[in-house]
């Protein structure tokens, strides 16, 4: 199959790009980084171009299996890094973004030959940009988390001496707290957006059983809430530090939940 061979070099040129992240990082040689930049690009590109492989196969959007909504989500999160990198000046924030990256891309190949999605529910246009609002989201969060432990990470090691010199390359710690920030603020709306979706689309008829109480529902509110929660303690009450950061990183783990959690009214089946 045409998209599972170019997801296969995409996650290829992103674990390349995630190498020399990491070689940039140690060895300190800027050159690294700018390889490292391109094979993500070229990684980009690729993957685009399997989730339109995907789509013409299928011959509609990429939601109707576990792989494709995979694809999407580590693209989302692909496409989200490249302006923070730009915006930072620095290759730094890579060390984790193309690791996290190409984990999400394994784990869409894992589920490559999982079954489609047969109920005519997913291939409407609202159930679709439902998913693709909350998939971008969770992308951006999953970004954001990204910075958060940079953060933590950075703020740790500025209490030892010894391994200063190691965070040289890192870009301030103001700067990557306010990337987080505006990263999650561009999320939120989106993740409403895509609640709403699926709210609307549940209200008028379509989906078995109780919805609102479903753990995929639940769990998305959950998510919503721990991540409007930080935005009023960033934004508002002014909180900064670790302990506004950790809850991105737990926000994080309560996105991924979703994908574990048992579910009846989102089984297309």
């Amino acid at each position: 199959m045409m998209s599972v061979a170019l997801t296969g070099v995409a996650l290829l040129l992103y674990v390349a790009a995630a190498v020399l992240y990491g070689a940039n990082f140690s060895i300190r040689t800027s050159g690294y980084g700018k390889t490292a930049r391109w094979l993500f690009l070229a990684g980009i590109a690729v993957h685009t171009a399997a989730i339109g492989a995907e789509c013409m196969a299928t011959r509609h959007g990429p939601f109707a299996s576990a792989f494709g909504t995979l694809e999407v989500l580590a693209w989302a999160a692909a496409v989200a890094y490249v302006p923070v990198e730009v915006a930072a000046r620095t290759s730094s924030l890579g060390l984790l973004a193309a690791p996290a990256t190409s984990l999400l891309l394994f784990a869409a190949l894992i589920h490559a030959r999982a079954e489609q999605y047969t109920s005519p529910l997913v291939r409407t246009r609202i159930i679709n940009f439902h998913v693709l609002m909350v998939l971008l989201s969770f992308g951006l969060f999953a970004l954001a988390a990204c910075c958060a432990v940079f953060y933590v990470w950075q703020y740790g090691a500025l209490k030892h001496p010894n391994r200063k010199a190691l965070f040289r390359r890192l870009p301030p710690l103001e700067m990557v707290d306010a990337f987080a920030y505006h990263l999650v603020a561009l999320a939120v709306p989106i993740l409403t957006l895509g609640l709403l979706l699926g709210i609307v689309r549940a209200a008028l008829g379509g989906l078995h059983g109780n919805w609102l109480l479903d753990p995929h529902t639940l769990v998305s509110l959950v998510v919503w809430a721990i991540y409007t929660g930080y935005l009023v303690a960033r934004g508002v009450a002014g909180w900064r530090g670790t302990r506004v950061n950790t809850l991105l990183i737990v926000g994080l783990v309560a996105a991924a939940a979703i994908f574990f959690v048992p579910t009846s009214t989102h089984r297309f089946t």
